[in-house]
């Protein structure tokens, strides 16, 4: 199922950079980092994981994140019908009792 939000998410920002930014489309499309115009998406290049390592790895990387609201409805659905929610999500790949209070401390701001 990630793999699918991912391939869903990434369609999507490949259109909108077509339509938005063609000349930009156009370049990375000649460098085999988007499809080509009706192609498929190209494989990840080799190291891209290295070269962008996550959305908070740097200031730059923060700005130009995006969560598109079709793809956040998909996973909070997924998650729902496959776990049970977000919190059974996290025990199925080993997150503890432990280590989930302590996620919750980090992104749940307290109640004034």
């Amino acid at each position: 199922h990630i793999r699918s939000c991912y391939e869903v998410s990434m369609a999507m920002w490949f259109e909108e950079l077509r339509t938005q930014a063609p000349k930009e489309y156009e370049r990375l499309a000649k460098l085999g980092r988007v499809p080509a115009a009706g192609g498929a998406a190209p494989p990840a290049p080799e190291g891209a994981s290295a070269e962008r390592q996550n959305a908070a790895s740097s200031e730059e990387n923060l700005a130009e994140s995006k969560v598109y609201a079709e793809i956040s409805r998909y996973v909070s659905h997924v998650l729902a019908e496959e776990f049970g929610g977000p919190s059974g999500y996290l025990e199925s790949i080993g997150f503890g009792a432990s280590e989930l209070d302590a996620l919750r401390q980090i992104l749940v701001e307290p109640e004034e």
